[in-house]
């Protein structure tokens, strides 16, 4: 390893399945992953008396086998108090910023004390940064941030009408004006600051960060198995995918609402929804699938035809990059912060439309050979965004002025 260009990688659960890492390992550049669940499969066994089932497999997937696990700092018990608690206080957004903050400042601490922050380059997911950046300032280390999505005052201001809608009386309380100025202290800190969408680097720079140090680098995804993607077309019954956990900034509103008026197209909703989505009137063309195994989800994939994300406010989806690898054209908003092209490879639509998602859907039904077409720009698309090139973009951000 070239000691002058290793990275210590910190993020709190499992942002991207450890996609950063796993790269940086593979090019022989990660000095040392810091966590807090990492469960190897040997580990398993022995917390299947202790912890329940259900939580067991949940964690299973807080591993990648392509980490030498002498390059993994872990804080387990920290990481299992952290989803318990979040887990009971899952819907008071006062009280939930107020554990993540607490939960925060105790991993960085954890990292601090560790001694393992031995690399020249600290890349730090948004959230969990501004402490270590702070400690590293006199250390002649260079500060990457990673913003995954759009900062939350952004965020809070672009959701003040959906909160008006479901009768929430949201008022932002000390803990959340202090996530704000985390982020705001993270972002300044930072030497350079990487975010993977033109719409997350406006809204930094909207807030008084920098533009000359923010780097946009589109994230990738490449499919580890080898399913066969049957050809799509409208010789059946359209059906369009939704991933994704909430549902409020995702905008499934409107959604439901298009879902409504569209009843003999199916809609499947993949993810953990909030109950203010859970208590709208849901239409029977519509399955909640509830949580999903990642196991599952490229079966998911390819048995749908279209990826629908009509999101207020995301970073860059993820999920965009995962269905384009599957032939799914992509209906969404740009605040998505996605890479697709208009009508090539998927829809652009605006946020709060349920026409737009209708006309948009229509044009499917109304030209047999619409789907088709763009079935094969997606998986074009793909290969220009798998994780290989992601991560030769994100080097060449990180090491090239």
């Amino acid at each position: 390893m070239n000691e002058s260009r290793a990275i210590d990688v910190i993020q709190l659960g499992a942002r991207m399945h450890y996609a950063v890492p796993v790269f940086f390992h593979e090019k022989h550049l990660l000095g040392q992953l810091f966590t807090d669940i990492w469960m190897p499969n040997t580990r398993i066994s022995s917390f299947m008396q202790k912890i329940p089932l259900s939580v067991v497999k949940k964690m299973s997937n807080r591993f990648r086998p392509e980490i030498s696990s002498d390059l993994v700092t872990s804080f387990f018990s920290l990481g299992l108090s952290y989803s318990e608690a979040l887990r009971k206080n899952r819907h008071n957004r006062e009280l939930e910023t107020s554990i993540f903050l607490e939960y925060s400042y105790l991993f960085q601490q954890k990292v601090i004390q560790s001694g393992n922050l031995n690399s020249s380059y600290i890349y730090a997911f948004n959230t969990v940064a501004k402490d270590i950046f702070s400690y590293s300032e006199s250390k002649s280390k260079t500060k990457l941030l990673e913003q995954t999505l759009i900062p939350r005052k952004t965020e809070f201001d672009l959701l003040q009408s959906e909160f008006s809608f479901y009768g929430i009386d949201y008022q932002k309380g000390e803990k959340s004006l202090a996530y704000e100025q985390l982020e705001l202290d993270e972002n300044h800190l930072a030497d350079i600051v990487l975010c993977g969408s033109d719409f997350v680097k406006q809204s930094l720079v909207d807030l008084g960060i920098s533009s000359a140090k923010i780097k946009v680098v589109p994230y990738g995804y490449s499919k580890s198995n080898s399913i066969k993607l049957e050809p799509k077309s409208l010789g059946k019954q359209l059906s369009l995918l939704f991933v994704g956990n909430g549902g409020i900034r995702k905008g499934l509103r409107y959604l439901i609402e298009a879902a409504i008026r569209l009843p003999k197209v199916n809609f499947t909703i993949a993810g953990t929804l909030e109950k203010e989505i859970i208590q709208q009137e849901i239409p029977k063309n519509v399955q909640l699938l509830g949580s999903v195994e990642r196991a599952k989800m490229p079966e998911l994939y390819a048995s749908h035809d279209i990826l629908l994300l009509p999101s207020i406010c995301e970073g860059s989806a993820t999920v965009s990059y995962e269905a384009l690898s599957y032939g799914l054209p992509v209906i969404c908003t740009p605040n998505s912060g996605t890479v697709i092209e208009h009508k090539k490879d998927g829809l652009l639509i605006p946020i709060r439309s349920s026409d737009a998602i209708v006309k948009s859907i229509e044009q499917f039904l109304t030209k047999p050979d619409l789907l088709k077409k763009m079935t094969q720009e997606a998986l074009q698309t793909s290969t220009k965004y798998d994780a290989n090139q992601y991560g030769r973009r994100l080097l060449k951000a990180i090491y090239e002025d």
